[in-house]
């Protein structure tokens, strides 16, 4: 019911960073989500990623503009795999990210995933496996089960996921801190 609020518990709690995906399904919802999600930015010391609703390099713009520091291109659309090269001269690539369920679509565009974007997100966790070495770039994990705290440190012992998102994240957020110490004495790498 308030975003707004929601955002900023995920960042009291010690989130890095809030993962938003726009879901709205006409035009006029999307510039609603787009307030919100200015809203969000604005209130917040984390960085935002934008992602949902992308269909032009105005979307991704928007998104930007919004606050977001990074927007995502959802590759199993092929209009946003048509963007990516446009998107990234026109806003850097340090600022494109691409979601993905089926990891064959970055395999299929590997050349172009590793020139002009610099993250990735997995939306489909039963696709790790496969995921691990398709590229270089830092893969973000989308779990969408709960799963314990023990479950979420061996994902993130996976040299190539730097971070997990998703429903389980939400359903663990007061045990965030616990997370990170335990990430921390497995000797991983975490933002206090």
């Amino acid at each position: 019911a308030d975003p707004v609020h929601l955002a900023k518990y995920y960042e009291e709690n010690n989130a890095d960073a809030l993962l938003i995906y726009d879901m709205s399904d006409s035009d006029e919802t999307h510039e609603d989500a787009l307030d919100i999600i200015k809203s969000i930015c604005e209130g917040l010391d984390i960085p935002v990623y934008g992602a949902g609703n992308v269909k032009r390099m105005e979307d991704i713009k928007k998104l930007l503009y919004a606050g977001c520091k990074k927007a995502a291109l959802n590759y199993e659309k092929q209009s946003n795999v048509d963007i990516t090269v446009e998107v990234s001269q026109k806003f850097g690539k340090d600022k494109i990210a691409i979601c993905f369920s089926d990891y064959k679509k970055i395999t299929d565009n590997r050349q172009l995933v590793d020139t002009y974007a610099s993250e990735l997100i997995l939306v489909d966790e039963n696709n790790v496996k496969d995921a691990m070495f398709i590229s270089d770039l830092e893969l973000i994990v989308t779990l969408k089960d709960s799963v314990t705290l023990h479950r979420i440190l061996e994902y993130l012992e996976i040299p190539c996921i730097t971070g997990v998102t998703g429903y389980a994240i939400h359903t663990s957020i007061m045990e965030l801190n616990s997370l990170k110490a335990l990430c921390k004495e497995n000797g991983l790498e975490v933002d206090m």
